[in-house]
Formats: C-alpha cells, sequence, structure tokens
C-alpha cells in the first residue's frame, strides 16, 4: 500500500476539493495508510469556509460595475467609498486571513497529523507539511499573474479619479478609471470564481498530492530509522487553496503561547514533477511578504547541491504557500517545489492538465532522499 503507484492511485487521481465528500475520503485513508507504515496519525477538526475566494471574485466584479455606474452620474464620494473598502476588504481576507465576509458557508474539515517520535528526549521539532486539497480555476498561475499584478495599481488610479472628481470635472482619469474598475472586477470574476463552471476538475497530482505521497514514504524511513533528538511531525494540510486558510487556523492555534521545542518547517507544495528543486523568492499574498528561513534555506541548499550537483533555484516571482503561516508567526520555514528543465514556468495548476501523467517517480525518489537528508542533518546538530 505504499509503493508509489498505490500512493498516487489516492493522491493524484481525482479532485479533492474543500467542502467535499471526496476530501473527507482521502482525509481518513491518510490516517489508515499511515497507520500501516507504523505511524500514530490522527485528524485535527477545524472550520473550513470553502465559498471564501469565489465570494471575492463575486463582490469584486460588482463593485466595479457599481464604481462605473456611480461615477457616471457624477457621484465620486460614493465611488471613492467602494474605491477604498473593496480592496481594504480583499486586503484583510487574503492577506491577513481576517475573515470579513469569509465566514459565509462554514464547513467542518480537519488536517490529518502523525508524529515520529524522537528515539531519546526530543531536542527540537521539525515539521514537514503538504496539503491534500484541490482546487479548479479557469486561469492557471501565468494566465492570471497580470490581473494580479495590476490589481492593486487599478485599485489607487480608481481611488484618485475619485477622489479628484470631488473638486474638478476630468473626464479623461473618470474614463480610464471605469475602464479599470471593469477590468479589474472582471479579472478578479473569472481568477477567483471562473473556476465553478469547468467541467473536467482538477486532480491535484502535482499540486499537491505527489507531495503527500512524499510525506508518507518519509514518515515510513523516519519510523524505520527515527531521529535521535529530533521529533518529525507530519502535517497533510486541507484548505490551502481557499487562502491557505487552513494552516493559519492551525498554526494560530498551535503556536498561541509560544513554542515548546525550537521549530522548523518544510513545505512541499508543487513537488514531484521534475528532481531539481526551488524555493520561491518570498511568500507574497497582496502587500505583504515572508522570505524563507536563511538558515534553512543555506541547509536545504547545501544538501541540495551535495546531491543533485547545482543549487536550489531561487525564481524571480512570489508565491502564497503554506509556508507562510508559519513565517507570519515568525517560525523558521520554507517551502519547496520542483524545478522544472531550463527552469520553466508550471502550467495547467488547478486545472485538468494537472493530472498523474506529470508526476515523475525519479522526483518523488529524489526529493524523498534531500528530505531524509535534511532531518537527518539537522538531528545531527541538535546537541
Amino acid at each position: 500500500m505504499t509503493d508509489w503507484s498505490d500512493l498516487l492511485d489516492h493522491l493524484a487521481q481525482g479532485p479533492r476539493e474543500n467542502g467535499t465528500a471526496s476530501l473527507d475520503a482521502t482525509a481518513q485513508w491518510l490516517v489508515q495508510v499511515l497507520g500501516q507504515v507504523g505511524l500514530d496519525a490522527h485528524t485535527v477538526a477545524w472550520t473550513a469556509h470553502p465559498w471564501r475566494l469565489r465570494v471575492v471574485g463575486v463582490v469584486a466584479c460588482l463593485a466595479g460595475l457599481a464604481y462605473v455606474w456611480l461615477m457616471r452620474r457624477s457621484r465620486p464620494a460614493a465611488a471613492l467609498v467602494i474605491a477604498v473598502l473593496v480592496p481594504a476588504w480583499i486586503v484583510l481576507e487574503l492577506d491577513f486571513g481576517v475573515p470579513v465576509v469569509g465566514w459565509l458557508h462554514p464547513v467542518p474539515q480537519v488536517h490529518v497529523l502523525a508524529t515520529v517520535p524522537a528515539a531519546q528526549a526530543p531536542m527540537q521539532r521539525l515539521i514537514v507539511s503538504a496539503h491534500y486539497d484541490t482546487k479548479t480555476d479557469l486561469l492557471d498561475h501565468v494566465e492570471r499573474a497580470p490581473i494580479t499584478l495590476l490589481g492593486l495599481p487599478l485599485a489607487a488610479l480608481m481611488i484618485v479619479a475619485a477622489l479628484a472628481g470631488l473638486r474638478w470635472k476630468l473626464p479623461r482619469l473618470s474614463k480610464a478609471a471605469q475602464l479599470a474598475a471593469v477590468f479589474n472586477g472582471v479579472g478578479q470574476l473569472l481568477t477567483q470564481t471562473g473556476g465553478v463552471l469547468v467541467g473536467h476538475r482538477s486532480s491535484g497530482a502535482v499540486d499537491d498530492g505527489a507531495s503527500c505521497a512524499i510525506l508518507v514514504k518519509l514518515g515510513q524511513a523516519l519510523h524505520q530509522q527515527p531521529l535521535t533528538h529530533t521529533e518529525v511531525e507530519l502535517i497533510f494540510f486541507s484548505g490551502e487553496e481557499i487562502g491557505i486558510e487552513g494552516s493559519r487556523a492551525w498554526a494560530r492555534q498551535a503556536f498561541a503561547h509560544g513554542v515548546d521545542l525550537p521549530t522548523r518547517v518544510l513545505n512541499l507544495d508543487g513537488a514531484g514533477s521534475a528532481p531539481d528543486l526551488q524555493v520561491m523568492k518570498s511568500e507574497l499574498a497582496l502587500v505583504r511578504s515572508f522570505f524563507p528561513d536563511p538558515g534553512l534555506l543555506e541547509l536545504v541548499d547545501r544538501v541540495h547541491r551535495e546531491r543533485r550537483g547545482v543549487p536550489l533555484y531561487r525564481p524571480f516571482y512570489s508565491a502564497a504557500t503554506d509556508a507562510r503561516a508559519f513565517l507570519e508567526l515568525g517560525v523558521p520555514a520554507l517551502s519547496l517545489s520542483s524545478d522544472l528543465p531550463g527552469h520553466a514556468l508550471p502550467r495547467g495548476m488547478h486545472s485538468s492538465h494537472d493530472s498523474r501523467a506529470t508526476v515523475r517517480v525519479e522526483a518523488l525518489q529524489s526529493t524523498l532522499g534531500l528530505l531524509d537528508e535534511v532531518a537527518r542533518t539537522l538531528d545531527a546538530h541538535a546537541l
């Protein structure tokens, strides 16, 4: 049950979307298979809000249309309220995890946790995480990048035009702002909500089923040969695809009173399609960036050089993964993903193209070996 083929049968085929029975079934299967490799696994309940990002797209589109209507009727004060409040709301929801309207449609979900105890008294903790939920969008990461990057500048233009309209009539500026409102609103609707219209759902093979398979095999290896002074906690998160809501909820509760042991976090997101790995430039949502822990980055890079003959690749772009939930609280963390040949941009994520056919066994084995060696190197320096 723990060879790669069997693991991928459950983790790289079929959608596991938040708020669905298939997600719950996968959680129960994970508990079962982790038990089969000798680990004591359990679930941690939390309340998810699967509609969270879908609501953002709908409200942003309606707000954009309302802005245009108000500006055309010479009501810049009301337009200004919309231009300020809607971006502020989106930033609060996505960048700070504040559920302004994210509390809509609560659904009980679980994370799956398994602890590999240290052979002796633990002196530190290593958390290795991945997410088992999936998501289907209308546009992939590359296609939606321009909309995401232009969101805040376009909102700024709308604010400036509304402010100017309080005292002057500047028809060209007003028209430009109205076009910006339509582009931004429709863009948000397409990127955040459009996925509900897609018939062929993503199996989440690389994002992030393959990573979960690697975690199961890592748990098996560490159970067979435990670390001496390092407790390892494997966490399979749900809710990553709704604005890292799940990992934020878990981390804020787990570290509410600080840490009882020095803790580091290695997160996998997008591993399994190539043996070489990369670390994103930063964990960025909209306005706040969090950078990979320098000490952990140096260690992983050194092991990667020794095993692969090349350094970890550092792309120019950023991402928002479950590692961010830990970095926000000051816990050292970084997120690893596959570095495709030629440093190519990953395509087809959140679509039916992210299928089992994109997973490479040699990539799974290579990433597993690197994680095992990083864990044992950390353990050797625990004293």
